[in-house]
């Protein structure tokens, strides 16, 4: 179970893969890395009933809300109805909506529910990525290194890739790594690469782990399930309770008081918006 902080984008990960220095073995990695993305769905509580929740938000997106035909979207998504989804999608991401347009890239880049399309791929992720969703970030930097539907663009998937592993984001820190290992877009630096696979490999991403291999380190362990974790970093993992089919992320505050915090969600990925994020700082710690 991931929770990211502070409020973003809930996504998926794609498989990791095997990364090998510049050259043309990298741009088929990234290619394949790229083919296995798949869309998941966070299920907030409002979802258990799709057809009456998306019933009752059809008058909401009809008048031209884009969050209602967002959320919309994702309801089709979440019963596997992707040409609906991507309409839905493609309403609100006419409006500026930053994330329906990484979804609807990520539909349109995979022809899922839509004819595949490259350019029409590469222009979504731009605007999502511009407005800050990370998945769209680290989406489009690996396709600028492999050259997947666009011109190979080093210097802007280093960016990119900055960009999400500022935020703590594992993917994001293991390509911006892979750009310093091979000296894609960067100047070729070891020891920032390391340190880069180190972040990424403790959040348990297995491609970092193999380049730490590949540059001699020892592989860094995850991080042990069930551990506290102080809040402190932007990403964290930790292991939640379930009760009565209740996802919770479970607390300790003060190291007095003891808190279940409720999860509505489904899917592997949780968020936790910056404010609860910000008390429980102020509080106490996560504990399993």
């Amino acid at each position: 179970m991931r929770v990211f902080l502070p409020d973003r984008d809930c996504r998926a990960f794609a498989p990791s893969v095997m990364f090998f220095p510049r050259g043309r073995r990298t741009m088929q990695l990234v290619r394949s890395w790229l083919s296995l993305v798949v869309l998941l769905v966070a299920v907030p509580a409002w979802a258990i009933d799709h057809a009456a929740e998306i019933e009752r938000l059809k008058p909401e997106a009809a008048a031209g809300d884009a969050a209602a035909q967002y959320r919309i979207a994702i309801l089709f998504a979440d019963g596997k109805e992707l040409p609906q989804a991507a309409r839905y999608y493609k309403l609100a991401a006419d409006q500026g909506h930053h994330e329906a347009q990484s979804r609807l890239a990520m539909l349109v880049c995979n022809g899922l529910g839509v004819p595949k399309d490259a350019h029409d791929c590469i222009r979504l992720y731009k605007q999502a990525a511009d407005g800050g969703v990370t998945q769209a970030q680290v989406n489009l930097a690996a396709r600028y290194l492999s050259g997947d539907g666009t011109p190979t663009n080093h210097v802007e998937a280093v960016r990119l890739a900055r960009l999400a592993a500022d935020k703590g984001d594992p993917t994001g820190q293991l390509l911006l790594g892979i750009c310093y290992e091979t000296g894609a877009g960067v100047g070729q630096n070891r020891s920032e690469a390391v340190r880069l696979y180190r972040l990424s490999a403790a959040k348990g991403n297995a491609a970092a782990q193999k380049g730490l291999v590949r540059l001699g380190e020892a592989p860094t362990p995850p991080a042990a399930p069930g551990a506290p974790a102080t809040v402190s970093a932007s990403t964290l993992t930790v292991t939640l309770r379930r009760q009565s089919g209740v996802l919770m992320v479970p607390a300790v505050l003060n190291d007095l008081v003891s808190a279940n915090f409720v999860v509505d969600s489904g899917a592997s990925d949780v968020v936790i918006p910056e404010t609860l994020m910000q008390a429980m700082r102020n509080a106490g710690k996560f504990s399993d």
